[in-house]
Parts: structure tokens; C-alpha cells; sequence
């Protein structure tokens, strides 16, 4: 049974036995941690704008606001 196979059953388990999502968990020797929520947000952003072109962006932006999209 590869892993994802086996999540698919852990997930499946309290709907198709009417136990609870707890109950699972014990029975499939699943931790508390991995329920917990975690951050979404990447590690890295490769195509993240060098902070100098940034910089200047906001520069020439803030000396010209008609410039670009309406600020709210």
C-alpha cells in the first residue's frame, strides 16, 4: 500500500465505520501534531523582485503617482 494510498483509507475510515475523526487517529496511531495546521506560506520565492529594482520602483512611483494603478 504505497502512503498516499494509505491516507485515503485513514480519511475514509470514520465515514465508512461511523467512528469519529479521534477515534481514527488512535487506531491509525496518528500524533496530535500532525492535525495541527501549518503555514501555507512558501520557503522561498525565486522570482521574487531584487530588493534594489524594488526600491527604486517605489521611488520613482512616489515622485510620479499618476503613475501606475490608483492607490487606494
Amino acid at each position: 500500500m504505497t502512503v498516499n494510498e494509505r491516507w485515503l483509507e485513514i480519511l475514509l475510515t470514520p465515514l465508512r465505520d461511523g467512528i469519529t475523526v479521534a477515534e481514527t487517529c488512535r487506531r491509525c496511531g496518528v500524533g496530535v501534531t500532525a492535525l495541527q495546521p501549518r503555514s501555507r506560506r512558501p520557503h522561498s520565492s525565486p522570482n521574487q523582485t531584487d530588493p534594489e529594482v524594488e526600491a527604486r520602483i517605489v521611488e520613482m512611483r512616489t515622485h510620479n503617482p499618476r503613475w501606475g494603478a490608483t492607490a487606494w
